[in-house]
């Protein structure tokens, strides 16, 4: 304190210890030329040339050899640790704990660097958090949150900055800015990856939800083919399947008119169902010629309705065969005969009642055969609508 005029409150041990005071309060120094040139306030210096040319810095705290050297107006910082905080010149507000961490740094503020090495070399980057042996190495960009050894670290100076990176040398000897690298190790394809500016988060493994062996699950690591959809096993394990194609298929059929155009012999006659009540599953309809093309592969339950009505015979009897082509070949009939003993005027009712193995693109089609005794003219086939209308129905079941 050779050059004290107005200080007070001051303590300085070690040969040049606060040698140049002039006018700060409560500073200690300790050490060879601690604080040698200081009007500075608040200030502790502990060890060889700690706070050296502080000039109008306060409230820092720099304890170890050469510890805040060139610290001249920095305020508010903390160096612990041989060389930390070495070469801060206005920087504050910085935390640096380890031999040689933030020993570059100039003009840098609100850093923390915790171990050896960590942030070395940042000069001017702020408001980093580094924790790791040789953390932070080489990097002087701001923003920036590291944790482990050498994590975040370069071999060459950059200016990084906005990254989180965790583990072991991850994310090491790599330029980026705004990323997220949990590893432990120095891969380019990190466990967890993460790209904060386009607010993107990858996994570069297999990612689980709880935990599979009990009522968490796993997804897969790789993508599936086109149109495939992810399935569960229900034992905590998903994978990519064919999706379940929907195979429902019905169509109910009715003439849009009475049908009368036919003979009573054993000739056959096509029964052509014009209008479409409804059709599921998408299997064409050609409503002038009757024709089902069959959607799905599986088993048709083919039903058929027939109403015919008799207005002027005397005949009691009707015998009416029903068959079903599929591609120009029968596969299924079925002979019914009705009677009655009406005199004037009545109607018969048939049912055929089928089940057919289909092919996809199956094409299906109906016939009947009606014998009747009496006169003509024959009896009409009911159609049009309303109660009593003949209707064929195919629907797919299997």
């Amino acid at each position: 304190m050779f050059t004290n005029t107005t200080g007070a409150y001051n303590i300085g041990i070690g040969r040049n210890a606060l040698l140049s005071l002039n006018g700060g309060f409560s500073n200690v120094a300790v050490g060879f030329e601690s604080m040698y040139n200081t009007t500075g306030s608040a200030n502790i210096g502990i060890g060889f040339h700690t706070l050296f040319t502080n000039t109008t810095g306060n409230d820092n705290v720099a304890i170890g050899y050469d510890t805040m050297y060139l610290n001249t107006t920095g305020n508010q910082n903390t160096a612990v640790g041989s060389y930390s905080l070495r070469s801060n010149t206005t920087g504050f507000f910085n935390n640096a704990f380890g031999r040689f961490s933030m020993e570059n740094n100039t003009t840098g503020a609100g850093n923390t660097a915790l171990g050896f090495e960590s942030l070395r070399n940042n000069t001017t980057g702020n408001d980093n958090t580094s924790i790791g042996n040789g953390s932070g190495v080489n990097i002087n960009g701001s923003n920036n949150v590291f944790l482990g050894f050498q994590a975040g670290s370069s071999t060459t100076s950059n200016t990084n900055s906005g990254n989180i990176i965790i583990g072991y040398q991850a994310g090491r000897n790599t330029v980026y800015n705004n990323r997220l690298y949990i590893d432990n190790s120095n891969t380019t394809t990190p466990l967890v990856y993460g790209e904060f500016d386009n607010n993107r988060l990858r996994v570069n493994g297999t990612l689980q939800v709880n935990d599979p062996s009990g009522t968490g699950y796993q997804f897969p690591p790789a993508d599936g083919t086109l149109d495939q959809v992810l399935q569960t096993d229900g034992t905590g394990n998903l994978s990519w399947t064919d999706p379940t194609v929907n195979t429902t298929a019905a169509i109910k059929t009715r003439p849009s008119a009475h049908i009368t155009t036919y003979s009573n012999s054993p000739t056959e006659n096509n029964l052509i169902m014009d209008t479409v009540l409804f059709n599921q599953g998408g299997g064409a309809y050609n409503t002038s010629t009757g024709t089902y093309t069959a959607p799905f592969s599986g088993v048709y339950n083919v039903l058929a309705n027939l109403s015919l009505n008799f207005t002027s015979s005397p005949s009691s009897t009707i015998i009416i065969t029903f068959r079903v082509y599929v591609n120009g070949s029968i596969v299924e009939q079925k002979t019914i005969q009705n009677g009655a003993t009406i005199s004037t005027s009545y109607a018969q009712g048939f049912t055929y009642d089928f089940y057919t193995n289909l092919n996809a693109g199956d094409l299906v089609s109906f016939r009947f055969i009606a014998s009747w005794n009496g006169t003509t003219p024959a009896p009409t086939i009911s159609g049009g609508g309303g109660t009593g209308t003949s209707t064929i129905s195919i629907v797919k079941i299997d």
